[in-house]
């Protein structure tokens, strides 16, 4: 695996109209005011043979970064928060141990706008959203367009992964992923979904969030 590199104040060199910033602070993806990220999981009952190579892969994902900001939050006929944002390992490690209960419904907008909700409310500079599903949205009262306009309000990008099956089409998985920032993926089978996780995870793990107080009026 690759080693991951840490940043400081004396690596980074930022300037505003051409001047060097002052108060430059550099937070890495393991600080709680830095960046978090939502694992959103599908948990509607077409997910029966692939709910376990789901958690297996959020896990690989948690693990990459022990000490993040993560969320854990399900959703078929609505989303429930299994975790609100943390930085204990030991909090992430026991909800990503089990798979949830499965259930009617593939509620993809209203989960989108519940992890905003966890977002929202916190301390953190930045965050991200991870979402798994094997459907398109079945039952959400939320619009895409309104999930969307919300994601932008925070400056939230989402990282889509589909598993494909008889009733997905990527479409809009591709349109989030786009529209936000992120990216989109594709599991040909439960079994890919680790190295999707794994990989993300280093990728997101080796982001840094610069903050300094600008001049500008």
């Amino acid at each position: 695996s690759s080693q991951k590199a840490v940043l400081t104040t004396e690596d980074v060199k930022v300037t505003e109209d051409g001047k060097p910033v002052k108060n430059l602070s550099v937070l890495s993806s393991a600080s709680a005011s830095g960046i978090g990220t939502v694992l959103l999981i599908d948990s509607s009952n077409s997910m029966k043979g692939s709910i376990q190579s789901a958690m297996q892969a959020a896990r690989a994902f948690a693990a990459r970064n022990p000490g993040q900001p993560l969320s854990v939050v399900f959703f078929n006929s609505k989303p429930t928060v299994a975790l609100p944002l943390t930085t204990d390992p030991k909090q992430v490690k026991a909800i990503l141990a089990k798979a949830p209960k499965l259930g009617e419904g593939t509620r993809i907008n209203d989960a989108l706008v519940a992890a905003v909700a966890q977002v929202r409310g916190s301390a953190l500079g930045a965050a991200r959203i991870v979402l798994l599903t094997d459907g398109d949205d079945v039952g959400s009262t939320t619009s895409l367009d309104s999930a969307l306009a919300q994601l932008d309000a925070q400056k939230i990008r989402v990282f889509t992964v589909g598993i494909r099956s008889p009733d997905f089409t990527s479409d809009d998985l591709q349109r989030i992923a786009d529209e936000t920032g992120g990216t989109y993926a594709s599991a040909t089978s439960p079994e890919a979904l680790t190295k999707i996780y794994d990989e993300l995870g280093f990728q997101l793990g080796n982001e840094y969030l610069l903050r300094y107080r600008s001049t500008a009026q």
